[in-house]
């Protein structure tokens, strides 16, 4: 998962960046690693469970750095270490709450119920990105 989310967080914000848009790469994102986290569930074998994992990483890790730059574009330059401050704040206090709680979902060997968790927040989380504003990529070095 790690090696495939270095390798994912180097190709999809590059490929952000040319398209000058955070959005478009950002919702791909969020899609094909919410039907992942289903995916695996069905999944028997290492190497497929491990190639699947793979992807995901590739996609779900390449969320952070796409949200970061989105951050940083969307607000003013005198807030940008606050705001990103409070994005890294929240998804600490986030992690923290989803470890115990996976604790308690995943009784047991059974770790199912967990992967659809997961999946169900990621998922739920696209309306939340279909609701933010963008600027165009490097509009506001035309302004300057």
């Amino acid at each position: 998962m790690i090696f495939g989310g270095v390798i994912g967080s180097l190709i999809i914000p590059g490929l952000s960046d040319k398209l000058k848009t955070r959005k478009k790469p950002l919702l791909l994102s969020l899609f094909i690693s919410g039907l992942l986290w289903f995916t695996i569930m069905t999944l028997t074998g290492d190497y497929l469970v491990g190639f699947a994992i793979f992807w995901l990483g590739f996609f779900f890790m390449t969320l952070l750095p796409l949200a970061l730059e989105l951050s940083a574009e969307s607000v003013d330059k005198k807030y940008l270490g606050s705001a990103n401050a409070l994005l890294w704040e929240f998804s600490q206090i986030g992690c923290i709450t989803f470890i115990v709680l996976y604790e308690f979902i995943g009784t047991g060997q059974n770790w199912s119920l967990t992967l659809v968790f997961s999946g169900l927040i990621t998922l739920a989380s696209l309306p939340l990105v279909f609701s933010l504003k963008e600027k165009l990529v490097g509009a506001s070095a035309t302004k300057s």
